[in-house]
């Protein structure tokens, strides 16, 4: 999957709007959010709403960087246990950064939702 069809998949889950809802590319500066403003991918500052709405869903998400075997690797864990403490869902990706292995779990976990509650 794409960065942009990603960022636009993270983007319909958090309820955003593409040329509707305004955007602040610099103070006093305000457009219409277009696609390439969207910086899921890139931006602590846009991808930290969309861990704490999956974490509104009780779901445990969990950010770690661990130094192993000489390297530091980057994790995301995304977990829901049903009432006996059983995975409903489970997700670990790693990276070479810390947001881009968030940026994959939400993706991951949001293609997951969207499929559970598809009508």
């Amino acid at each position: 999957m794409e960065i942009e069809e990603s960022n636009r998949l993270i983007a319909e889950f958090m309820g955003v709007k593409i040329g509707v809802d305004d955007y602040m590319w610099r103070v006093g500066s305000i457009c219409k959010l277009k696609e390439v403003h969207l910086s899921y991918h890139k931006e602590w500052g846009w991808l930290m709403p969309v861990v704490e709405k999956i974490e509104s869903l009780i779901v445990e998400v969990s950010i770690k960087s661990k130094f192993y075997d000489g390297a530091m690797i980057n994790f995301c864990y995304i977990f829901q246990p049903d009432d006996m403490g059983h995975p409903v869902i489970e997700i670990e990706t790693e990276s070479d950064s810390k947001i881009r292995a968030t940026y994959l779990s939400c993706i991951r976990f949001i293609n997951w939702y969207n499929e559970k509650h598809r009508k």
